[in-house]
């Protein structure tokens, strides 16, 4: 049998395995070991556990919870032994736990009990006394500490019971020894501990009139008389009243008193009276218990002045300042700093305590208490049972006291609030993760992670300087980046590179760089971050567990609260208390209200984290694909209302959110785009890739790509290709297609028009293969632009003719008249104005009658360019006015700009010089404040054309000559045409200022509204 294994139940529930005693788990762990300890050895049935552990109120699942607590306890107590035979062993439907009764305080206990009445028994007074005091010494608090459960319960009071059995046993051992003086202080602290019990009073009395005290003997009996009365209703018992009266009669008790009888113990809910407050000048012990600091701390001298600054700004009650952050940003290190920069102001001690916040065994703020009471000089017998007694006495010791306390890892307030000093003069500081709601806090310190030069200092302070080098150096700047400046992150690589000589800076970074291994390489001994993480991740309950691993899995970039909700099928009000309780938890941000994300490696922590079923996190991402395929398409609607982008949803799509104009639909765009990205970018790698979600995030990206300035288009290219690589593996034509055609409008708006064909064309052969004519259309006119930017107008009209043709057979009306229109511009420019006028004008009636107002906008803006170019000034001017009025109204800002500036051209032509100037000026404003480069320029073309004719040549040659310039970076063919206008300028053309000249349009793209 092993003997190399120990157990303690009176106190907390421990386990001695190395020499080294630790808790035994959780509550429920320490629970089921006491039930197997306590059974000496006896089989316990798997029913007699649980109704132990339980009793009438058991968990649904009790078996299999049951049964982990068993595995977790057998994988404990096999740790680190020498034996090889089991010691807790499975017998028929229950468990019994093989160790010898010695290794178990309690029956410890109850053999030296034992032993101490059969010393007695035969006249060895010393041992018997000997025997007791080896007894009583095996408590260390109250048995089986924060153990729930009605078997924790009863023992607990069998066990409090043993030991004022034995307390009794050695008082009157000591009496009899002569020892009468030294126990009066032991038996008043005793009879004010269990005040119902008559034989601690029986004993006092008799020590008190050994030492000739006989008045304060009988004072006892008459405040033992007082409590039993008015708490029991009862008299003393006959043995107490006679002992009493001997005293009375004889004047001292009898040399050999017959044994007080004691009442059977009654429980009350009546308050026991605290012990006599202790004089705080009574000790004289002056604790120093702060942990060593760090010699390379750095940094972090914001958070150190706001400590400082408390502590000097200190009124009439005590300093507590309070350290919150994330695991591994440096709480503990800052608050062992502070507290030794400060020992100087308190020089009546420093206690600390590690409350063990985030364990699954908290520390018992009781605990902490005596700990702290010894420390300061109290007597263990002195040290009240209850906590709030403790905590009273704990303030009267330090009420005249400066004292500062460090209590480092906080779980919540309520375990600190017992522990917290009642005067000024004395300070306190806490660290947890979590912000303490409910304390009276001086100064509340948010911990960040490094700032850059900070997570550099440390790198080269314990690296080395040289080795490290600058902080702009490649390997300095990729290994901070991989630690994403979380202090304990860089300590650990920064303590791998000092433990490695021959390893260079590059090297560490380049292992760091694997996202899948970054955790496992930041570990060096005991220190590691995934630990770090998974004291927090511990304590989470199921659905925030649940929604710290899918929301952490499934986006990388900050999620809106609308999103998450979706992603976890809840209601926004439900997923925003999971989400503000994992806040709270430190393990995730809330930069703003409604927004959430997640430092990069608490993301990777929990994306290593097993799912609770296989498909967990696939479910997971259908869902957010589909809340903002939803969303986006009302957003398509707002800005381009009777579009046919119906076919790109499914039928059981989720409604969407209701967007009250365009700005509002625009600013969910700006606020959900970076979330679609990594959605799709999510869909397109690993498991999580299925058919399904591939669609789902082609779909989704078409309808956040019209949203020109609102989006990142190089991201929105980069997830796009990534969705259309994963689904041409598959053979998926429908997605990748779609996912092409979104690669190639993005290249099209940057007007990278060798990537914009290779895509479109690829999308156009997928599209055809897989029949979808929705997409195929869009393709169509992306390609007709392109033959149309490369001045390849033939092409163009071809192409946005096929696409119109496309359109007519899907029914899709609208789509086939704004193309027709592309198709008429392009047969503008290329020198056919009547041609491009008769097929415009076609297409205002139906676009009235659809009520489609962006197409109507177009079809009027190019109706008035034919008009322009036809020679028709008045009646281009006319459309060009009612383009401007319906663009305005709708909050078309991008086709009002452009429409200013060719009214102003048409104005300008008609001699109505003021008007144009002032219509192109703005133009020109309203496509800066857009970032519309190309639009712009083309307003500043025409705003030089309007200077000229104004007679103000420099001007009008320096904004042709801003024109040329942007022309000529964006690459355009009207660099020539800007080019003929500065010549012009320079010979002093007057036929500048009198003649129409050409509108060659180029504007931003629109799948669906025309160029």
């Amino acid at each position: 049998m092993d003997s190399d294994i120990s157990f303690r139940v009176l106190g907390t529930v421990q386990i001695c395995q190395d020499d080294r005693w630790q808790r035994a788990g959780s509550p429920q762990q320490q629970a089921v070991l006491a039930v197997l300890l306590l059974r000496a050895g006896r089989m316990v049935t798997a029913d007699g556990l649980v109704d132990a552990v339980w009793g009438d109120d058991p968990p649904s699942s009790v078996i299999t919870v049951l049964r982990t607590n068993v595995w977790r306890l057998r994988q404990r107590l096999e740790k680190s032994r020498t034996g090889t035979q089991a010691l807790l062993v499975s017998v028929g439907d229950g468990y019994r736990l093989d160790v010898p009764p010695e290794t178990l305080d309690a029956l410890r206990a109850e053999m030296l009990a034992a032993e101490a009445v059969e010393a007695r028994r035969q006249g060895r007074h010393a041992e018997n006394r000997q025997l007791l005091r080896d007894a009583l010494a095996l408590w260390q608090g109250t048995p089986l500490a924060g153990v729930p459960g009605p078997f924790a319960r009863q023992q607990r009071d069998r066990l409090e019971e043993l030991r004022f059995s034995l307390e009794e046993q050695r008082f009157e051992a000591d009496l009899s020894a002569g020892n009468s003086a030294s126990a009066i202080s032991g038996l008043t602290s005793l009879s004010q501990e269990s005040p119902l019990r008559e034989r601690p009073y029986g004993l006092l009395m008799r020590a008190l009139s050994d030492v000739g005290r006989r008045a304060d003997a009988l004072a006892v009996y008459q405040q033992a008389r007082a409590v039993l009365r008015e708490e029991l209703g009862i008299e003393p018992s006959a043995e107490l009243r006679e002992l009493q009266v001997r005293m009375l009669v004889e004047g001292s008790a009898p040399s050999t008193p017959a044994p007080v009888v004691q009442a059977a113990p009654v429980e009350l809910a009546a308050p026991v009276p605290a012990p006599e407050p202790v004089a705080a000048d009574e000790f004289q012990v002056i604790p120093a218990q702060l942990p060593s600091g760090i010699p390379d701390f750095i940094g972090r001298e914001e958070a150190l002045t706001v400590l400082r600054r408390a502590l000097e700004n200190g009124g009439d009650t005590p300093v507590i300042t309070a350290i919150a952050g994330m695991g591994g940003v440096g709480k503990s290190v800052l608050a062992t700093r502070f507290a030794h920069q400060a020992r100087e102001h308190f020089p009546d001690g420093q206690l600390y305590a590690d409350l063990h916040g985030t364990a699954a065994d908290p520390e018992d703020p009781k605990t902490v208490l005596d700990a702290f009471l010894t420390a300061l000089g109290v007597p263990r017998r002195a040290l009240p049972t209850e906590t709030a007694d403790a905590a009273r006495l704990l303030r009267t010791v330090l009420a005249d006291r400066r004292t500062l306390l460090v209590l480092d890892d906080a779980r919540d307030a309520a375990q600190v609030r017992p522990l917290l000093p009642g005067s000024a003069g004395s300070a306190v500081v806490i660290t947890s993760r979590a912000k303490l709601i409910g304390l009276p806090i001086s100064a509340q310190v948010d911990l960040d992670l490094f700032t850059p030069k900070e997570a550099w200092k440390l790198l080269g302070r314990v690296a080395g300087t040289e080795r490290v080098g600058v902080m702009a150096d490649s390997g300095a700047e990729r290994l901070l980046s991989a630690c994403s400046r979380l202090p304990l992150a860089v300590r650990i690589a920064a303590a791998r590179l000092a433990a490695r000589p021959q390893w260079s800076v590059d090297r560490l970074a380049d292992r760091l760089s694997d996202s899948d291994r970054r955790l496992a390489e930041l570990r060096i001994g005991e220190l590691a971050v995934a630990n770090t993480f998974e004291l927090s991740h511990r304590m989470l309950t199921s659905p925030q567990a649940r929604a710290f691993r899918l929301v952490a899995c499934v986006t990388r970039a900050a999620t809106s609260l609308a999103s998450a909700a979706a992603l976890l099928a809840l209601p926004e009000p439900d997923a925003e208390d999971l989400l503000e309780s994992l806040v709270d938890a430190a393990l995730l941000e809330s930069p703003q209200p409604g927004s959430y994300r997640f430092h990069d490696l608490v993301r990777e922590f929990a994306e290593q984290l097993p799912a609770e079923r296989d498909d967990e996190r696939v479910t997971a991402l259908e869902l957010l694909l589909e809340g903002l395929r939803a969303g986006a398409y009302r957003a398509f609607q707002a800005m381009v209302p009777g579009d046919p982008v119906v076919d790109l949803l499914a039928p059981d799509c989720l409604p969407g959110p209701a967007f009250k104009d365009l700005p509002a639909a625009r600013a969910w765009v700006q606020a959900e785009v970076e979330t679609a990205v990594d959605a799709a970018r999510t869909a397109a790698r690993g498991p999580m890739g299925t058919d399904s979600t591939l669609s789902a995030a082609a779909d989704t990206l078409i309808l956040f790509s019209p949203f020109g300035q609102e989006i990142p288009y190089s991201r929105l290219a980069a997830a796009a290709e990534a969705v259309a690589v994963a689904a041409e593996r598959t053979g998926a034509d429908r997605t990748a297609g779609r996912a092409r055609f979104v690669c190639g409008n993005a290249a099209l708006q940057q007007l990278d028009l060798d990537t914009a064909q290779t895509h479109a064309l690829a999308a156009e052969a997928a599209l055809r293969r897989a029949g979808d004519s929705a997409v195929l259309h869009q393709v169509l006119n992306d390609l007709g632009l392109i033959a149309q930017l490369r001045q390849h107008y033939a092409d163009a009209a071809r192409r946005y003719e096929e696409a119109a043709d496309v359109a007519r057979a899907a029914g899709h009306r609208a789509s086939e008249l704004v193309t027709s229109l592309n198709a008429a511009q392009a047969r503008l420019k290329d020198g056919h104005p009547e041609e491009a006028r008769r097929a415009a004008a076609a297409t205002l009636g139906p676009l009235r009658a659809l009520g489609n107002v962006p197409g109507l906008g177009f079809g009027l803006y190019v109706h008035g360019l034919a008009l322009y170019e036809t020679g028709h000034h008045v009646e281009a001017v006319s459309s060009f006015e009612e383009c401007l009025a319906i663009c305005t109204e709708a909050g078309l800002r991008r086709r009002e700009a452009v429409c200013r500036s060719g009214l102003a051209d048409a104005l300008r032509a008609l001699g109505q010089f003021d008007r144009a100037l002032s219509l192109a000026q703005q133009s020109v404003e309203q496509c800066r404040e857009r970032g519309a480069d190309r639009d712009g320029a083309r307003a500043l073309l025409i705003l030089g054309r309007v200077l000229s004719a104004l007679d103000r040549p420099a001007e009008a040659a320096q904004r042709t000559e801003e024109a040329m310039a942007a022309f000529q970076r964006l690459g355009l063919a009207e660099l020539a045409e800007a080019q003929q206008q500065l010549a012009a300028l320079a010979d002093g053309d007057a036929a500048l200022s009198q003649q129409p000249r050409a509108v060659s349009r180029v504007g931003r793209v629109s799948q669906t509204s025309g160029v």
